[in-house]
């Protein structure tokens, strides 16, 4: 359940700058004080106090080194997602950097595994 909860978390902080995003892009057109980007930006507030209260949760049963480790997701779920929902452009240089983090998670997931 360890990797897992950490895999969970950090895609509760890559939601929550999604959500952000899509609230900045929101505020575009009607100000960042129009309700609707208000309720937006309180959604992601809450998303990300979740995530905090899971991390709170992981922290009491796993190191904080190897822990923090997989927050490092967050920067391949993210650009994916800008891609995705956004329509940004990545780089060749984007889907190199998110396989080395892919690849040192993975080498973390077995070591933690082992040992």
């Amino acid at each position: 359940m360890g990797w897992i909860l950490l895999v969970v978390i950090s895609m509760t902080a890559a939601l929550a700058q999604i959500v952000m995003k899509y609230a900045a892009d929101a505020s575009s057109n009607v100000g960042i004080f129009n309700p609707k980007v208000l309720a937006i930006i309180f959604t992601s507030f809450l998303i990300s106090c979740a995530g905090q209260l899971l991390w709170f949760y992981a922290l009491r049963f796993a190191s904080l080194g190897t822990s923090y480790l997989f927050l490092s997701l967050v920067f391949v779920l993210v650009p994916l997602a800008g891609w995705w929902l956004f329509s940004e452009t990545l780089q060749p240089l984007h889907f190199l950097s998110m396989a080395l983090i892919l690849s040192g998670v993975a080498v973390l997931g077995l070591v933690g595994r082992g040992g």
